[in-house]
């Protein structure tokens, strides 16, 4: 079903093995805890960008903290 539906890369419908350990792997170095404040940066940009738009277009709040 996986392969059909090209889902064979998604780490949490792999069976365990090499290719599996190697993702893991991946996404423990990149979404550790420890690793929280090397995004920071990306995230208060984008929350800036998000309060402009808030100040400008409050009556589309729902679409705008969707993004």
């Amino acid at each position: 079903m996986n392969e059909m539906m090209g889902w064979k890369w998604l780490m949490s419908a792999m069976p365990y093995g090499t290719p599996w350990r190697e993702r893991r792997r991946l996404f423990q170095r990149h979404f550790h805890p420890s690793q929280a404040k090397a995004y920071q940066p990306t995230q208060i940009e984008s929350i800036h960008k998000m309060i402009v738009r808030l100040f400008e277009e409050p009556e589309d709040f729902m679409g705008i903290t969707r993004q």
